[in-house]
């Protein structure tokens, strides 16, 4: 055994190597928060007619070089994106990339490759719309996924949700009305009074 020795071979199988040790991987998380906010949170209270704003981090975490990372973003019903409002941050792009609407598309927007420890952000805006139901409290969930390769068996996703609050649709009460219709009777009333007092008077002096 001591004389023996070794060699290796490299099976290819659609350009990846089959022998490689690598451990690709990565992190996806996703936040919203309203329009003009300074905090992010993975739920936010919002009213119909507000815009909101989507963030959407990636994290390369294995060994290896992941490629043509593809990020992009199922929008439920109940919120509609804002066209051209996609904008890309990374180590190439740290001022910003603005990126086409693909975002919210099946096909998603393809964002490159990450090294080990390589980081991309992703932010956009959106509207919430009027729900089905005014008077029942409505949770809407929206979900990012991301996968690279081609290869839809690394998907990954992560959500964030908006909490659009119920109105009031009880009995609605009455209120009393304080128009002119009011000073009307008003007066009516009062000259009835009158009228009435004039008629007593009268039938007093007759009777004494």
């Amino acid at each position: 055994d001591k004389t023996e020795k070794s060699d290796t071979a490299v099976v290819s199988v659609n350009g990846k190597d089959c022998t490689e040790k690598e451990n690709p991987g990565f992190t996806i998380n996703k936040m919203v928060q309203l329009k003009g906010g300074n905090t992010w949170a993975e739920n936010v209270t919002a009213k119909a007619g507000d815009t909101i704003r989507y963030r959407i981090q990636f994290k390369s975490t294995g060994d290896g070089v992941l490629k043509n990372v593809v990020i992009r973003d199922v929008l439920p019903a109940g919120i509609s994106y804002v066209k051209g409002s996609t904008v890309l941050y990374n180590a190439a792009n740290q001022t910003g990339k603005k990126l086409d609407d693909g975002i919210v598309t099946e096909a998603g927007v393809n964002i490159g490759d990450y090294e080990k420890n390589a980081e991309a952000t992703i932010y956009f805006f959106a509207t919430v719309n009027t729900p089905a139901d005014e008077c029942q409290t409505s949770v809407i969930r929206n979900i990012a996924k991301g996968k690279y390769n081609n290869d839809d068996k690394t998907e990954k996703s992560d959500e964030a949700d908006v909490t659009i609050d119920a109105v009031s649709c009880g009995d609605t009460p009455v209120i009393p009305k304080t128009g002119a219709t009011t000073v009307i009777s008003g007066v009516f009333g009062a000259a009835s009074i009158a009228t009435a007092a004039g008629y007593y008077i009268i039938s007093r002096k007759k009777l004494n």
